[in-house]
C-alpha cells in the first residue's frame, strides 16, 4: 500500500476529498510517522511468524511528498488497521470531533489487537523449587 492509498483512505473516512485540505494534507507525513511508530510492534509480530527479519526501528518518511512511499508493513495493518489511526488524527484538530477521534483511535488500537498473531516463545525450561 502506498502513502497517498492510505491519505486517501483517510480522507474518505472524514468525509473529505482528497487534496482538497490543504492542513489535512501538509499534516498526514507526521501522522504516518507517528502511525509508523505505533503499529511497529505488531509488524514484528507478523514479521516473527512469518520467518522474516524485524525491523529494528520505524520507518520514516522524511519528504512532504508522500505519492509514491511504500508503506513496508504488512498488508494487514496497513489496509485495516492503519486508516482508524489517519481518521483519528485528522479528526483530532476539530473540537466538536473529539469523541468521534478517540472512538476511530479505540477502533485502530482493537484492529491491531484482532489482527495481530500470538507468536509461540521458547521460555526454557521452567524448574519449581
Amino acid at each position: 500500500m502506498t502513502a497517498r492509498e492510505l491519505y486517501e483512505q483517510g480522507c474518505y473516512l472524514v468525509y473529505e476529498i482528497p487534496d482538497d485540505d490543504d492542513e489535512l494534507k501538509s499534516a498526514f507525513p507526521t501522522i504516518l510517522n507517528h502511525a509508523m511508530a505505533v503499529c511497529l510492534p505488531y509488524e514484528n509480530q507478523f514479521r516473527t511468524l512469518r520467518g522474516q527479519d524485524k525491523m529494528l526501528a520505524p520507518p520514516f518518511l522524511i519528504d512532504s511528498d508522500f505519492e509514491s512511499f511504500e508503506i513496508p508493513f504488512c498488508e494487514e495493518i496497513a489496509r485495516m488497521a492503519m486508516p482508524y489511526i489517519v481518521q483519528s488524527k485528522f479528526l483530532e484538530s476539530d473540537d466538536d470531533k473529539k469523541a468521534e477521534s478517540v472512538l476511530a483511535y479505540n477502533k485502530f488500537t482493537q484492529m491491531l489487537n484482532n489482527i495481530t498473531p500470538a507468536v509461540e516463545v521458547e521460555v526454557g525450561d521452567y524448574q519449581d523449587d
